[in-house]
């Protein structure tokens, strides 16, 4: 429009009246009081009417004045809280983390706190999923997958390989037995199952039974979830036992929930990746920081576990 005022000078002339002085809205929007005062004239030269006067030392609004300021409503309060906004946001850098479900859940952010001592200020988003790669957004920092090979596509770094063990609750009568794997044929078995297979890093009773023993072994049907922390879940609250990265198992071998059957721990061949997405310098720094972190601590934990590797 031709003849449309300036938005600088719709700024001037409300934070004028709102602050009642050229010198106050001259310190919020960061000029001169000279400068306010040119805008308002300009303004007032494109309406071709007075919009404001001064009495007592105090700017006001004309009839005209008014108007213009009630069409105008919250629109300037808008403004300055969404700028507000994206100071805040660029000041403070965002970690969007999306897992597999049950090392986000079951080890992921149990231990979260850990890292958020150290980074106080840092906003972590954690998005469990079933299918991290294909939930990951542009706006995702870091991406943690389990697989049985390096996934396809990006650069992804080892996080820590599986350590798996026969597991079940703390006061299961089988910890105080040691035939195998009689032992084991003797209890509910939790079957771990997600119908992708070890490339997407499922591991199995049957194949549990050629690592650790050597031999195909017939281990009986039972219960069937589809990820770790369903069968955690299964053995705290039964008597049924269930084979489980030692990793996810962590917290509640640490709390004394669960507990698990000396001798059976293996590498399992399968493990997990992360890839780091990148972004704006605060972001990709803590990114970094994030996944230093999580190879330290997940490193730390692994070695409690190691001798039965």
């Amino acid at each position: 429009m031709h003849n449309a005022p300036s938005l600088t000078g719709l700024r001037a002339f409300e934070a004028v009246i709102r602050h009642g002085s050229l010198t106050g809205a001259a310190q919020e929007l960061c000029v001169t009081p000279a400068a306010i005062s040119h805008r308002l004239k300009d303004l007032e030269a494109r309406s071709e009417t007075r919009l404001c006067y001064r009495e007592s030392g105090q700017f006001l609004p004309t009839p005209q004045g008014r108007a213009v300021l009630a069409q105008l409503g919250d629109a300037f309060k808008r403004i300055r809280i969404a700028s507000r906004m994206i100071g805040e946001i660029a000041a403070a850098p965002a970690l969007e983390v999306v897992a597999s479900y049950s090392f986000a859940v079951s080890w992921l952010i149990p231990n979260l706190l850990g890292f958020q001592a150290s980074f106080p200020d840092l906003k972590i988003t954690i998005e469990p999923s079933h299918t991290p790669v294909q939930k990951a957004r542009i706006s995702t920092s870091l991406v943690i997958v389990h697989s049985g090979q390096r996934p396809d596509g990006g650069d992804w770094e080892p996080l820590f390989e599986d350590i798996c063990a026969v597991v079940c609750s703390s006061d299961h009568p089988v910890l105080e037995q040691d035939s195998l794997p009689e032992t084991l044929s003797s209890y509910p078995l939790v079957h771990i199952s997600h119908e992708q297979g070890s490339r997407s890093g499922e591991f199995s009773w049957h194949d549990w039974g050629l690592h650790r023993l050597g031999a195909a072994v017939h281990f009986p049907a039972g219960l069937q979830v589809t990820a770790e922390h369903a069968a955690i879940d299964a053995v705290q609250s039964g008597d049924c036992l269930a084979l489980v990265s030692l990793m996810n198992a962590d917290r509640g071998l640490r709390a004394g929930s669960l507990g698990y059957l000396a001798g059976t721990a293996c590498r399992s061949g399968q493990g997990y990746w992360v890839r780091s997405a990148g972004g704006p310098g605060k972001t990709a720094a803590a990114a970094e920081a994030f996944k230093l972190w999580l190879q330290t601590e997940t490193a730390e934990t692994l070695k409690v576990y190691q001798r039965g590797g």
